[in-house]
């Protein structure tokens, strides 16, 4: 309650413009070790296109068409990290649930103030990668888990990140 308050506070005394647009998309990379074994197992997934993903699912407008003296926010968002997933077996059995990482900062520009950041994580539900990994399917083939999988987590991920971001701001 007392935290509400104070929040209240402070954006009816320094309200936040309510216009906001996209930032930068990074992509961290993976690990060697687990670069390998996806390679293997799903096949190589560039960091570029999990960028792209980003950028068609986020709608927002893009921060380098604003004129430099406008005041706005500027959403950055980065793909700390993330897991195809795979139930490769390696003489001890490696298995690991699809995932994602996301973080976010919306930043006040032209100031470049950071006003808040947020960050989201998803992994595919343990029943559901039971039930893909024991399938009599995925014993016939060695990629279980494909790009749909990451992507949705991804969507998932960005959507309650918008979804923060949109209640801080204070849009309806």
């Amino acid at each position: 309650m007392r935290f509400r308050f104070f929040g209240k506070l402070r954006d009816s005394l320094d309200p936040l413009p309510k216009s906001v647009y996209l930032g930068s998309i990074e992509v961290v990379p993976i690990g060697m070790l687990q670069g390998v074994v996806e390679f293997i197992t799903t096949g190589n997934l560039a960091d570029e296109q999990l960028a792209s993903w980003v950028s068609e699912l986020v709608t927002l407008p893009p921060a380098s068409a604003v004129a430099d003296d406008t005041e706005y926010l500027r959403l950055d968002i980065l793909i700390e990290s993330y897991s195809q997933g795979s139930n490769f077996l390696v003489t001890t059995p490696v298995l690991w649930r699809p995932a994602v990482t996301v973080v976010s900062r919306l930043v006040r520009c032209p100031e470049e103030k950071s006003v808040d950041s947020y960050r989201v994580k998803k992994k595919m539900d343990l029943s559901q990668f039971v039930s893909a990994v024991l399938s009599q399917i995925a014993f016939f083939k060695v990629r279980t888990f494909d790009e749909d999988d990451l992507r949705h987590l991804l969507a998932l991920a960005l959507l309650e990140t918008l979804d923060q971001a949109r209640r801080r701001v204070g849009v309806a």
